[in-house]
């Protein structure tokens, strides 16, 4: 009964200080804020249009991606190039914060050793370095809408809860795949991998409805599918179903317990295993 008693203070005490990283990560704001924009800017800072390459990437691939496939996909209109551009760039918000979060830990050894802060502010700095990812690739949307001349339905303001629970997800990817990232060296480059092929089982270049049995079984068990659409169909004027927010929900509520419980457990040693 002893040992069983310090084991869950011990638990106990991981959790409040784990806690207390949170809240402290959360009261810094300013500076994860900060950097994390700064982040974008760093990385572009000799070019001339700067991070607004991200803008131009963005609008290439959804060029490239409406004339190769909707060939092939026999698709046409002007509906298909704004389920396209909406698709890509969300997935790749997913993929900046997915790939990005497997080493998030690893890129910052230096200031954790040399400047202990708390350890949630680090994975904070990076989903404010994908938003503002996401908003420079946006731009490619709405200059996709003004070609096509697509407007937004009346129920497009249901895509800001989506978009919401979608960075809340991002969140707690980033910081699970953190630490996986630290405990398994091989990580991050499978994370790599994973989002390549991810990109082609997502339904971003074909729909569910129109395709067999498996593209409608690869969009049911892909976590990304659900969460593109509850952002994609309210801006194209489709109300998701229950099922879709459901599964969106079951996610992210199923991927949050696996975090907090990591993080509480694993908080301690990230110094030591980064």
């Amino acid at each position: 009964m002893g040992f069983l008693h310090t084991q869950q203070t011990s638990f106990g005490d991981d959790a409040r200080q784990a806690g207390r990283d949170a809240i402290d990560s959360l009261r810094r704001w300013p500076l994860w804020f900060t950097l994390g924009i700064r982040d974008i800017f760093v990385q572009y800072e000799r070019a001339i249009i700067g991070p607004f390459w991200l803008t131009l990437q963005a609008g290439a691939w959804i060029g490239a991606i409406i004339f190769v496939f909707a060939g092939i996909l026999d698709e046409s209109g002007r509906d298909y190039a704004a389920y396209v551009a909406i698709g890509l760039v969300l997935f790749n918000f997913v993929t900046a914060t997915v790939t990005n979060g497997s080493e998030v830990f690893i890129q910052n050894r230096i200031v954790i050793h040399s400047h202990p802060s708390p350890f949630f502010a680090y994975v904070l700095r990076l989903v404010v370095s994908s938003l503002f990812q996401l908003v420079l690739q946006s731009i490619a949307i709405i200059v996709t809408f003004v070609i096509i001349g697509q407007g937004l339905s009346s129920q497009a303001w249901l895509a800001i809860p989506g978009l919401m629970l979608g960075v809340l997800m991002c969140l707690v990817l980033a910081m699970t795949f953190g630490l996986a990232g630290i405990r398994f060296g091989d990580f991050r480059f499978a994370m790599l991998a994973i989002m390549r092929l991810m990109l082609f089982v997502s339904p971003i270049m074909w729909r569910p409805e129109t395709g067999g049995w498996l593209k409608k079984i690869a969009a049911n068990i892909n976590p990304i599918a659900y969460y593109i659409e509850i952002v994609r169909g309210p801006m194209l004027g489709q109300v998701p179903s229950l099922w879709v927010y459901g599964a969106a929900l079951a996610w992210l509520v199923g991927f949050t317990l696996i975090a907090i419980i990591w993080f509480i457990h694993s908080r301690r040693t990230i110094s030591m295993w980064v």
